[in-house]
């Protein structure tokens, strides 16, 4: 038996449950083709006010489930707004509604109704990211998260915590937070946003993140690696 995985984190889970197979890693891959830098801003995103090009956007990309942590996005989001009313949230995701009475009371608790905007599951997320200032993940567990090489893929800087292989993947393209310290994590995106947001640093910052995903984690590595697996 051959079983592959997608993460070095998922391989050492799998060894301590002592499953005997033959293991074999290989990472998630995106298409940089159709994850890309936008182009310009006469998008349906902007047209539809949906994001506002003249604030500050930070997006989080995950369904609705307590293994994606939205209350502490949720609280480190409220801290934030304390330095400015410049910005606005993103939430895009399987069941990421206005049905769903969770999350809007979540929202309604911490009193930013009017700071973020809920798109529910995007099929054309392609689009949606290159618009984003700032990507932010918050999960509590992750092996391999697509929508951190996706966002990298458009060029968008990522803040995410310490778990899985998360920092192997982001390398130095990005910033890391403690798990659940919310501090750490607020004062990640306070740093982003004071040193990088509309600042000179950026511009490289967003080119190292779209190259590291072409060199280790495009689509086509990964599919290469798998008919090597197959063959």
């Amino acid at each position: 038996i051959i079983i592959v995985f997608n993460s070095k984190a998922a391989l050492d889970s799998h060894i301590i449950n002592k499953i005997s197979s033959i293991n074999e890693i290989i990472d998630n891959g995106t298409d940089t083709n159709i994850f890309i830098p936008k182009q310009k801003l006469n998008h349906i995103f902007i047209n539809n006010k949906l994001i506002n090009k003249n604030k500050f956007n930070i997006g989080m990309l995950a369904r609705f489930h307590p293994d994606k942590n939205h209350e502490f996005f949720f609280k480190v989001i409220k801290k934030f707004d304390l330095i400015t009313k410049n910005y606005l949230v993103i939430l895009a995701g399987l069941n990421i509604n206005y049905s769903n009475l969770i999350l809007m009371n979540m929202i309604k608790k911490y009193n930013l109704e009017k700071k973020i905007i809920i798109l529910d599951t995007v099929d054309n997320i392609h689009e949606l990211i290159p618009f984003l200032d700032l990507n932010v993940l918050t999960s509590n567990s992750e092996s391999f998260p697509n929508s951190l090489i996706e966002a990298m893929s458009c060029s968008i800087p990522s803040i995410i915590p310490d778990i899985g292989n998360i920092s192997l993947i982001i390398d130095d393209c990005g910033f890391i937070f403690k798990k659940d310290n919310l501090t750490d994590c607020y004062n990640k995106i306070k740093f982003f946003y004071e040193n990088y947001y509309k600042n000179d640093n950026l511009d490289l910052l967003k080119t190292k993140n779209r190259e590291r995903v072409i060199k280790n984690y495009s689509m086509k590595d990964c599919l290469t690696k798998f008919k090597k697996v197959w063959n």
